[in-house]
């Protein structure tokens, strides 16, 4: 379970976060299935990930598995859509939650590298329904665009940004 939100501005530097770099293609791509694999970066050494997604909005099934470099090397080469390349940031957030109860969690700050300019998501991941709808997104986030198709991944691979984003 996931939400995702718009980011205008940030509001500090996030060099200062844990950082890993992320390249992602999309192998198959049919209404509410998703089939991706990704390449992630982190302090000069790769992992590669195969993973299959289905359903929409923010309570989604996911799978995903470890690959070799050959592996993802060979769906690579299937992907039928642009590579995403974004950097993910984890920045902590402490907050107060719908009923005043101090919570926390990671947000996760995509800066997606999409010709013309660099564009932010935020991707916080929740372990129950419940924690997931408590949950109070900072002030620096905006609009919340979960349920928006043109803001997945693989549409953001087939079109770009919506026009109407920051």
């Amino acid at each position: 379970m996931e939400r995702r939100f718009v980011v205008r501005e940030v509001p500090f530097d996030l060099a200062q976060f844990p950082h890993y770099h992320i390249e992602q293609a999309y192998i198959a791509t049919s209404g509410d299935l998703e089939e991706r694999v990704r390449l992630v970066d982190y302090a000069g050494r790769t992992s590669y990930y195969h993973t299959s997604k289905t359903g929409a909005g923010a309570v989604r099934s996911e799978t995903t598995e470890v690959i070799n470099k050959d592996r993802a090397r060979g769906l690579l080469s299937k992907a039928g859509l642009p590579r995403i390349v974004k950097t993910r940031y984890l920045v902590p957030h402490v907050y107060w939650d719908t009923r005043g109860v101090l919570a926390n969690c990671c947000l996760e700050l995509d800066v997606y590298s999409v010709p013309p300019s660099s564009f932010c998501i935020a991707e916080i991941e929740f372990p129950t329904r419940e924690t997931m709808c408590r949950f109070r997104r900072p002030d620096w986030v905006a609009e919340e665009v979960t349920e928006d198709a043109a803001y997945r991944n693989s549409s953001i691979a087939r079109s770009g940004f919506p026009p109407t984003s920051p």
